[in-house]
């Protein structure tokens, strides 16, 4: 399986929403079993390993404050 095909549907994650491998948005209840195994689990990408699966999504934008 290609390193670019997995999906995070990690919410808890601080990168989650400045990666491009961020698929989730919100609940679903229906589970598509072969879809799950491209799904990054908790333990592959995490602090301790350097997140090796974070990409960053440059077209996000980032809330900034008025000065």
């Amino acid at each position: 399986m290609a390193n670019q095909e997995r999906q995070c549907y990690l919410y808890i994650c601080p990168n989650y929403p400045r990666c491009c491998r961020a698929k989730g948005r919100g609940c679903s209840l229906e589970r598509d079993e072969e879809q799950e195994k491209l799904w990054i689990q908790e333990e592959e990408c995490n602090e301790e390993n350097g997140y090796p699966f974070f990409v960053e999504d440059t077209r996000t934008k980032r809330y900034r404050r008025p000065e």
